[in-house]
């Protein structure tokens, strides 16, 4: 079944290739756009600050103390736990990787795209395709490129791990497919 399977996509152009390794910077630049970047964090911190900033001369010109308390109490809480989580995201994420590793060394995650469709592999063996119509976000971050699937699982590109195309050519390729802006 796998021999005619890669049979067929020999028959299929392969557009792009990149290939990239899972180190704790990546864990990182992730973790940082999960906890801080996306736009449900972003509006949840400005929130969280605004309530702050606000609540805290309110504390000392108006008597009604305890309910402002409680408003810089719950803020704090809200920024607190986009910090930990941060953290947290980030040493678990690098642990999995580090006992998936085992005594194989470094995993090499590749993605191959097609006109259709894209196939992730790793250097464990494993082998996963996904159509390309199962796309519904793309994510650029300062090193990767991160498409988003509707089942919310995140293909990673490494901006610099192109071994076949180029960064400018996938986004374009991206936008004309209307996966991206």
């Amino acid at each position: 079944y796998n021999k005619k399977k890669k049979k067929k996509e020999a028959f299929m152009e392969l557009l792009f290739e990149n290939s990239h390794t899972r180190e704790k910077e990546f864990f990182k630049e992730m973790a940082l756009y999960l906890c801080f970047k996306r736009p449900f964090a972003i509006i949840g911190n400005i929130c969280a600050i605004i309530l702050l900033v606000s609540n805290i001369p309110l504390l000392f010109l108006n008597e009604h103390r305890a309910i402002h308390i409680y408003i810089i109490i719950v803020s704090l809480l809200i920024i607190l736990v986009g910090v930990l989580g941060y953290f947290k995201y980030i040493k678990a994420w690098y642990s999995r990787e580090l006992e998936m590793r085992g005594t194989q060394g470094i995993i090499v995650y590749t993605i191959e795209v097609y006109p259709d469709k894209l196939v992730h592999s790793s250097s464990l063996g494993t082998r996963q395709e996904l159509e390309l119509s199962q796309i519904k976000k793309v994510v650029k971050t300062k090193n990767y490129i991160y498409l988003q699937s509707t089942a919310n699982l995140l293909y990673v590109f490494d901006k610099k791990g192109f071994t076949i195309g180029t960064v400018e050519e996938f986004l374009s390729f991206l936008k004309a497919k209307k996966l991206c802006k």
